[in-house]
């Protein structure tokens, strides 16, 4: 009789491993769901990560801007301070002589007083040529000559032009015409029509409204047009008026909100450049309406010669002196600053006009040129500016062709758009590299290399997932085991367990399948979703573009306006001209 073999450790130790295995299983389907759950908190952390890393940014540059402004204004309170108490006394003077002015007019104040003001303030300011010249009037005043002489001849030798200008403005105030005509006929005399300094923009004004008379008007007339037409032949000095008028047309471009254009600027290299260009289109209807306006406001109505008078002696002496015009100049730029809300670049170009205003020397066209761009600079009235420009108008269209053709230059066709690992949840977590397409791509076209290019990403994770004949190797062969070992150990009863053992295993198997589909479909859904994601962002892009073009093709159409607001500007025959003024004295009569 054979020896009976117990094989029920083995069956138990086989069940035991078979148990296990499924255990393991269920443990391994539990780790892949918490795995991709952890992926899905990883990719959403990462997505708040990139937003709050981009409102940040945003902040960022705000709070730079701040910084700037903060520091212009904590510049511009000490440049003042200084100004103050370097050149007080300077505008001392200017308040004073301005006085002095008025006192003669309403004849309140002894000339003993205006003569001891005067004086007190001639020492207190030995470089300033307005000081003696306050002096000489004093004495000129109450007859007192060899005061007058030496003060003039002192006040001469310290600025020669501007003294001219003052006693040709003063006694043509009380209608000596004859000794205002000695006075400005000198006061040319030391004009260089190459270096004219900045007090020649009141004589532009002078003639403009009529404040000289007849014979003074005609020196003005021939001398203004013989330097106008000597000028005007020299090459650099038209191109410099031109990239005057451009840079002008420049400083009216308007600023993208941070915002504009969201999905464009994160996704293409070429966004800075389109934004540039847009910007720069901006500037053309802004200057038209700004022109525009100029061109039509109504001059305020003109009073006697002696109250333009008092208003150009006023503009003569309180104007900056040479001196003070470096602290002037840090003064603007930090006022540009605070101005273009710390745009630096801006707050530059701004600067560089008015520094040129300010210049302490400028040829008789370019000090036209300043007049018609910066009149506030320089003190004149609109209808000298208006004048100005019409003597310039070839200029100023030489100009907007300059302008438009050098934005144009940088024009986009189309942009690139690049799709990175961060642009969704799904390209960080299926190791999404790089897209690239371009705007005037196909669209269809750009999908299905998109949609390609998912395909590759997804195939080597559906590959893995898919159920693979080899899998039912090891559950087949610990099945077979076990079977064996039920069939040599329990006979009839073996029998049965290798029913319950082929049912198990094919259990198993099935289950196994079962899954392997599931996670396949999942990965086909999270495909078309992420496919679906990066086609979303594309379109967005690109319609963003479009939107960017077609504002960008109105702003630049604005030039036909701009053109035509300067194509209607009054010429030099129909309107007040500071190089013909005696039909300006004529009407202002």
């Amino acid at each position: 009789m054979p020896e009976y073999i117990n094989l029920n450790p083995v069956i138990r130790e086989i069940s035991d491993v078979q148990n296990n295995i499924l255990l393991l299983n269920g443990k391994m389907d539990t780790m892949g769901a918490q795995v991709g759950a952890v992926t899905q908190d990883l990719n959403t952390t990462r997505q708040k990560l990139q937003e709050l890393a981009e409102a940040f940014e945003k902040f960022s540059r705000q709070a730079e801007r701040i910084a700037v402004v903060q520091r212009a204004e904590t510049q511009l309170g000490n440049l003042k301070s200084e100004l103050d108490r370097v050149y007080g006394h300077y505008a001392l003077v200017r308040r004073t002589s301005v006085g002095v002015l008025q006192a003669f007019d309403v004849g309140n104040v002894t000339n003993d007083v205006v003569a001891q003001v005067s004086e007190e303030l001639m020492i207190q300011s030995p470089r300033y040529w307005l000081a003696p010249a306050l002096v000489g009037l004093a004495a000129w005043s109450r007859d007192d000559k060899a005061i007058c002489e030496k003060s003039v001849q002192e006040a001469f030798t310290r600025d020669a032009a501007k003294t001219s200008l003052f006693f040709a403005l003063i006694l043509r105030r009380v209608n000596r015409h004859d000794e205002a005509y000695t006075w400005l006929k000198h006061y040319l005399m030391n004009c260089d029509a190459t270096k004219l300094t900045r007090e020649f923009a009141v004589i532009l004004e002078a003639t403009a409204r009529g404040a000289f008379g007849t014979q003074a008007e005609q020196l003005l007339t021939n001398q203004l047009g013989e330097w106008d037409a000597e000028l005007r032949q020299n090459a650099q000095l038209r191109t410099a008026q031109v990239t005057a008028w451009v840079e002008e047309i420049a400083s009216n471009r308007e600023q993208l909100v941070v915002d504009d254009y969201e999905n464009l600027r994160k996704l293409s290299p070429d966004f800075d450049r389109m934004r540039s260009l847009l910007e720069s289109a901006t500037a053309l209807g802004v200057t038209a309406k700004k022109y525009e306006e100029i061109r039509d406001r109504l001059d305020a109505p003109v009073g006697k010669i002696e109250d333009l008078l008092d208003d150009l002696l006023e503009k003569l002496v309180t104007e900056y002196d040479a001196e003070e015009l470096p602290l002037r100049r840090k003064a603007a730029y930090a006022e540009a600053v605070i101005e273009s809300n710390g745009d630096l670049a801006q707050a530059q170009v701004k600067t560089d006009k008015y520094v040129r205003a300010l210049a302490n020397t400028v040829d008789a066209v370019s000090l036209q040129t300043q007049a018609a761009i910066t009149p506030e600079r320089l003190g004149v009235s609109i209808s000298t500016q208006r004048t100005a420009i019409g003597n310039g108008l070839d200029n100023v269209r030489a100009a907007i062709d300059e302008y438009t053709s050098r934005y144009r230059r940088d024009f986009l066709p189309a942009a690139t758009i690049i799709l990175g690992n961060t642009h969704s949840g799904y390209a960080s977590q299926f190791g999404f590299v790089e897209f690239r397409c371009t705007t005037n791509e196909d669209e269809q076209a750009v999908r299905q290399r998109l949609g390609e290019y998912w395909e590759t990403l997804f195939t080597p994770h559906i590959n893995q997932a898919t159920f693979q004949q080899s899998d039912m190797i090891m559950p087949i062969m610990v099945g077979v085991i076990t079977s064996v070992a039920f069939l040599l150990g329990m006979k009839l009863l073996g029998l049965f367990m290798v029913v319950l053992v082929v049912i198990a295993v094919a259990f198993y198997i099935h289950r196994k399948k079962t899954l392997a589909e599931r996670n396949i479909a999942e990965l086909h859904v999270a495909k078309e979703q992420a496919i679906q994601i990066s086609n979303n962002v594309i379109t967005e892009a690109r319609a963003e573009f479009t939107d960017l073009m077609l504002e960008f093709e109105d702003r630049d159409a604005e030039q036909a306006e701009l053109t035509r607001v300067f194509a209607t500007w009054p010429s030099s025959r129909t309107t007040t001209n500071a190089l013909h003024p005696s039909a300006t004295h004529n009407e202002a009569r």
